[in-house]
């Protein structure tokens, strides 16, 4: 049988929850931008708001740092991207973790998740050496069963390929799996996956944004997401 959120019952939790990363678990916008500045600014081109910043993320470094050439100005050919996204990745390896905080009520979610069983995994577009130890200064090195993220030969989310080695990782199982998300890219992977998505109204799209994307369920906070996986297992 497809697994849907409505299917799961006798009592049953998900055999895996898959968090997106930035904006989902961890606002990181203020490492991320602070990152892709000091790399544009070695570069002689001017810093970008955070605001700014927070809409050109999701889709990983190397789309960032293209539309951070765009808004600064500068040349979008590949050569020019390549130089800034890997300047980008130096800068945000040595500091990954100095602004970026956990959103509200995640740590108790993950705590309730764990005592029922249920494995816990991280589906990135970051550079999974970075996003690993975003995860790991946020979280420690055990709280999660598998992150993935983006790295040469595995392609990036909208894809469902980084899904489902997240899943087939942590220990899960497809058919029970949940994923969730705050944008199209995380609906867009679960839908591939045939996955169910619970949005998270909190990161940096927003409800609406959401809604319009097909979201299963949208959230405003995570204790709202904790309640939801109660009723639907225990009615």
């Amino acid at each position: 049988m497809q697994y849907t959120i409505a299917a799961m019952g006798n009592h049953d939790y998900p055999s895996i929850v898959v968090f997106d990363l930035d904006g989902t678990l961890v606002d990181t916008i203020a490492d991320i931008a602070a990152a892709a500045n000091r790399a544009l600014n070695r570069l002689g081109f001017a810093s970008i708001p955070s605001d700014s910043c927070r809409e050109m993320v999701g889709w990983g470094t190397r789309v960032l740092a293209r539309l951070a050439l765009e808004y600064a100005g500068g040349s979008t050919d590949d050569a020019s991207v390549d130089q800034l996204e890997e300047m980008i990745n130096d800068e945000y390896t040595d500091r990954p973790f100095v602004d970026s905080t956990i959103y509200a009520g995640i740590e108790t979610l993950l705590d309730w998740l764990r005592g029922r069983d249920t494995k816990l995994g991280v589906c990135t577009n970051k550079f999974e050496p970075i996003a690993e130890r975003v995860v790991h200064k946020a979280f420690g090195s055990d709280r999660f069963d598998a992150v993935v993220g983006a790295r040469p030969g595995r392609e990036t989310k909208p894809s469902a390929q980084s899904l489902y080695e997240c899943i087939a990782k942590a220990g899960g199982r497809h058919d029970s799996a949940l994923m969730i998300g705050d944008s199209d890219v995380d609906v867009r992977t679960a839908k591939a996956a045939g996955v169910p998505i619970y949005g998270a109204a909190w990161g940096y799209r927003g409800r609406a944004h959401l809604e319009r994307a097909g979201a299963d369920c949208v959230f405003d906070s995570a204790e709202g997401i904790l309640n939801s996986i109660d009723n639907v297992a225990v009615r």
